[in-house]
């Protein structure tokens, strides 16, 4: 008979594992409690942004928050359809075309912003504020490294760099 080896403690999972796992465990939960809202989780960064910053223009919000232009327009259709916000003609650039949000699309960020807090407050539950300063400051860096990355030609993103 043999002897079964001791467990050895499960090693850390490697970052490119767990930031997506957090990932979809947090817009899993988003999902749920933004549906009874009639919203969808990628809407609640442009909801914000009009929120603070109403009168946009697609391209000024699609620059503002990192989405493509088309996909930016998708959105908007949908919160256009769903009475969340309105497209309004530049009156000095008829060209341009202003979003803000309906009384209705105000009326809804305000209560996104609750359910989102809520979550963020689970999220971080149990780490210290020193924790969650360092944690920030990192993933901040992070996502200057992905952006330096991402504008470099193809191929140079992630794996080794060849030596010269």
């Amino acid at each position: 008979m043999c002897k079964k080896a001791p467990e050895e403690p499960a090693a850390q999972e490697p970052l490119y594992v767990l930031l997506p796992q957090l990932a979809h465990r947090y817009f899993s939960c988003c999902f749920v409690r933004l549906e009874k809202l009639g919203v969808h989780p990628g809407q609640v960064p442009l909801l914000l942004a009009l929120n603070s910053h109403g009168g946009c223009t697609q391209a000024e919000l699609s620059r503002r928050l990192h989405i493509k232009s088309p996909t930016v327009t998708v959105m908007l259709d949908k919160m256009e359809r769903s009475g969340l916000v309105e497209r309004c003609q530049d009156a000095r650039d008829k060209r341009k075309l202003r979003i803000f949000l309906t009384p209705s699309g105000t009326d809804v960020t305000e209560r996104v912003q609750t359910v989102v807090r809520g979550i963020s407050a689970a999220l971080i539950a149990g780490i210290d504020g020193g924790e969650l300063a360092v944690f920030c400051s990192v993933l901040e860096r992070m996502r200057q490294n992905m952006d330096a990355a991402c504008a470099s030609p193809p191929g140079m993103c992630g794996g080794p760099q060849a030596s010269p």
